[in-house]
């Protein structure tokens, strides 16, 4: 697949979250959603300078509208693995970890300008889970779109079978 082909493919079928998505289609469109990302975070700087603003309204607009096509494409990349698509559930375990240290941003105003160690100790406790939640959500994501393409005759009940090649059952049963 081309990087022309997967923005299209990414944009037509941003709601389909049934089929497979292969490697090149996901990281292609990740780089377009990269690089648009970019070109949008220079033209908010431009026009802030321009406006004497600090604004990115440029750049949120656009990370709202690819948010589902990113998501479908993603779950067809965890099909194409052979996972369920409920696996991206697991990218709300950072939002938990954000409310439990919700207090902790509330005390992060009270330390002043010396906190001491106490406090200090205190807050890393606090944010730890939530920074170590979103290293385990990326690792884990990332993992899962590296991984290779697994066929309908490996057992991924996502992927079509060919016309005419026996199912995994049929398989097992011959003794495969």
């Amino acid at each position: 697949m081309t990087f022309a082909g997967a923005i299209k493919s990414g944009l037509v079928n941003a709601l389909k979250f049934r089929g497979i998505a292969k490697r090149a289609e996901f990281w292609y469109f990740a780089l377009f959603v990269f690089l648009v990302q970019i070109v949008l975070g220079v033209a908010d700087s431009a026009l802030a300078m321009i406006i004497k603003t600090n604004t990115s309204w440029l750049s949120n607009i656009a990370s709202l509208l690819l948010v589902v096509p990113q998501l479908a494409l993603s779950a067809r990349r965890f099909h194409d693995a052979g996972l369920s698509a409920k696996w991206l559930f697991t990218q709300l375990l950072p939002v938990a970890a954000f409310i439990y240290a919700l207090p902790a941003i509330g005390e992060l105003s009270k330390l002043g300008d010396n906190p001491s160690d106490a406090q200090l100790i205190n807050l890393f406790d606090d944010f730890l889970p939530l920074v170590l939640s979103m290293m385990a959500v990326g690792i884990f994501t990332l993992t899962v779109s590296l991984l290779p393409s697994k066929s309908h005759l490996a057992g991924n009940r996502y992927a079509d079978a060919v016309a005419g090649e026996p199912t995994h059952d049929e398989l097992k049963n011959q003794g495969w």
